[in-house]
């Protein structure tokens, strides 16, 4: 059980969709702190979806935080801010209390994709503002996240051939525009064209029956980041399906726990 559970959010006008999950484990014992990112094609979703893995990581003295962020009708710009701040308020609750400011990330489909924004791309890069409700990260210093754990990551974020039914519908939604009338939009949001040689370890859990999103694309970010001198490594799961890492039951759910357990401890 956690020593304490807190909802908080973002601002004093509390936005659905602006708030943060914290728990604290009865004993910390881990440097690092995990900070989830849900999935839900950027229109869906939930933070509780996490909770279960949170429980386990509990268990161990993880401190973790899973955030929320405002879905349907927002734009990709919006969304990267909210998870910043989200993210900075995390950053605030760990200083708080003493901990060290370093923190993992994870996520799943698109919470994949914002994690991964998150961790390669700097405030502002992304067409997200960086002042929004209560918070200005003009006035915060910028943490970059120690490490990245995606499962279902839409590690390229330009249409490709063959996409699967209703994923073209849902990146136009939140980019705002069909692919050919602004396709830098759609560069600023891929994941592919921030990676730098200080790009942070990057975990991709891969379901072996992913259909959304092709393994050859996870398999050029893991070419692309070991040229550019970062670190990334890629784990195929047998008898897994698109987001299958929310709980902790299946064997092949406890395999990616314990994966990730591992991951942690290397960065």
């Amino acid at each position: 059980m956690p020593l304490e559970f807190q909802s908080i959010y973002f601002d004093t006008a509390m936005i659905q969709g602006r708030v943060l999950d914290l728990f604290l484990p009865g004993k910390i014992s881990l440097e690092t702190a995990i900070f989830f990112i849900h999935g839900g094609g950027w229109r869906g979703g939930s933070r509780v979806i996490f909770h279960p893995i949170i429980r386990a990581l509990l268990d161990m003295g993880f401190i973790c935080g899973s955030t929320d962020y405002r879905l349907s009708g927002t734009h990709i710009g919006d969304q990267v801010m909210d998870v910043r701040h989200g993210y900075a308020i995390f950053m605030r609750k760990l200083a708080e209390l003493g901990r060290p400011r370093r923190v993992m990330v994870v996520g799943s489909s698109a919470g994949a994709h914002l994690a991964l924004l998150l961790a390669m791309a700097l405030p502002g890069e992304c067409e997200d503002e960086l002042a929004y409700g209560d918070i200005d990260l003009h006035q915060e210093e910028w943490i970059v996240p120690a490490g990245a754990a995606v499962q279902a990551a839409p590690v390229r974020f330009e249409p490709w051939d063959e996409i699967f039914p209703g994923s073209l519908e849902a990146m136009q939604e939140i980019v705002g525009k069909p692919y050919d009338q602004s396709p830098q939009l759609y560069q600023r949001v891929s994941p592919l064209r921030h990676i730098r040689h200080t790009t942070p370890p990057v975990l991709l859990m891969e379901a072996q029956d992913e259909h959304m999103f092709p393994r050859e694309f996870s398999e050029e970010f893991v070419r692309t980041m070991l040229q550019a001198g970062a670190r990334a490594q890629m784990i195929v799961y047998p008898r897994a399906e698109h987001g299958f890492f929310y709980d902790v039951t299946r064997p092949v759910q406890k395999k990616a726990f314990n994966d990730l357990v591992e991951f942690v401890g290397t960065l």
